[in-house]
């Protein structure tokens, strides 16, 4: 039980210190307050402090000094997957015109990325279960479930595609998927979701690389700049 608190605690001071880092504007070479300053004002014991402190320079967002302190880092140049996690989960820092176009060009390399894989190296029959998955899509009338199982479409054309680190990434970023998925389904329908699944699922299915890459990035740039805004 004492780990769990512990764990617990530090994860309050991590989402803490990142709200810190954006609501307030802080740039690099800001310094946070000190692990005493922390402990006092959140009521946590300054080992648990410095944990979450190390975790977070790890992560890139603060670098620790020495008998100085902490001050904020460069986590834009200096992060990693786990600073894409900690964003996605800790605010809604994903929640502007430019970083929902970032988010839609990583989207668009990923996806076209899982479809090369599932066109090289996935046989017939497994492809067809993405018709049964979108076919059930198509069947649902309830948006949040609409969302769940669109996910889950992702989810099995990644584990087809047979690289790990693509389910790693799209497990690490469920919320934050799930979260735009919910805003495109809300304002375009189902009907619009399902129309542009089977579109790149032709392509897939024909193995046709070039078709599926045009139709991924034409699809991006329509959410971009184009006929479809999120937000």
């Amino acid at each position: 039980m004492a780990d769990i608190n512990q764990n617990s605690s530090k994860e309050l001071v991590i989402e803490y210190i990142i709200k810190l880092i954006l609501h307030q504007n802080l740039t690099p070479g800001d310094q946070l307050p000190t692990q005493r300053e922390l402990s006092n004002t959140l009521n946590i014991s300054r080992n648990t402090i410095n944990s979450a402190l190390k975790e977070l320079e790890n992560d890139g967002f603060i670098c620790i000094t020495p008998r100085q302190g902490a001050f904020v880092d460069d986590f834009r140049t200096k992060g990693n997957i786990n600073t894409l996690l900690r964003l996605t989960h800790y605010s809604n820092y994903f929640c502007y015109e430019k970083d929902i176009k970032d988010l839609l060009d990583f989207r668009c390399f990923l996806e076209q990325l899982i479809c090369r894989s599932i066109i090289a190296y996935t046989d017939d029959d497994s492809i067809q279960i993405l018709r049964s998955h979108i076919e059930y899509i198509s069947s649902l009338d309830e948006n949040n479930e609409i969302v769940d199982y669109t996910y889950i479409y992702y989810e099995k054309m990644a584990l087809l595609a047979s690289n790990s680190l693509i389910i790693f990434i799209i497990h690490g970023i469920k919320d934050l998927f799930k979260s735009m998925l919910l805003q495109y389904v809300q304002k375009y329908g189902k009907e619009d979701l399902c129309k542009n699944l089977k579109y790149i699922f032709e392509f897939i299915q024909k193995r046709d690389l070039d078709g599926v890459t045009k139709a991924i990035t034409a699809s991006t740039i329509d959410l971009k700049d184009g006929c479809y805004k999120l937000k």
